[in-house]
């Protein structure tokens, strides 16, 4: 896992490359959610954000703003997934989120979902559960967005 300091500068370069109207990198952008959504839970205590870590916050949110104005090359479905989580990584962060499971993290913070089914959220126990949900987000999205693509 990555320091405070590695994770910054990862969501800094991130927003850079958006500002910039650079390709996305995907498996970066899942890299960071992850390990920033372990270091969150492992060294903030509480609803207590020390100011000397609001840098980080700072860029999640940014990337989060770019993402609605620019979509980095990505078709809309991973656009909006990766908004999604990031989103719901800052909740994480607000809230100090406690989900159904131990390791959740909510993801229809921008997605409407339909009354009477819960909310969505992404198992991060391992980093193959959360690439696998998040994968799933993307495809259920292509169907909502009806997006086709020869692959």
């Amino acid at each position: 896992m990555r320091d405070y300091e590695d994770l910054t500068a990862g969501w800094n370069e991130i927003v850079d490359d958006l500002r910039d109207h650079d390709k996305a990198d995907i498996e970066n952008i899942q890299h960071l959610i992850f390990e920033t959504y372990h270091f969150v839970k492992q060294n903030i205590n509480g609803d207590s954000i020390p100011r000397s870590r609001l840098e980080l916050y700072k860029f999640i949110v940014q990337f989060c703003e770019l993402l609605g104005y620019y979509s980095a090359g990505m078709a809309e479905s991973l656009s909006t997934t990766c908004e999604a989580f990031a989103m719901g990584l800052c909740y994480v962060i607000e809230k100090d989120y406690k989900g159904y499971r131990e390791d959740s993290l909510p993801t229809s913070l921008n997605i409407h979902v339909p009354g009477g089914c819960s909310d969505l959220e992404a198992d991060m126990s391992t980093y193959e559960s959360f690439v696998k949900e998040f994968n799933e987000n993307v495809e259920w999205l292509r169907e909502e967005y009806e997006e086709f693509f020869d692959e």
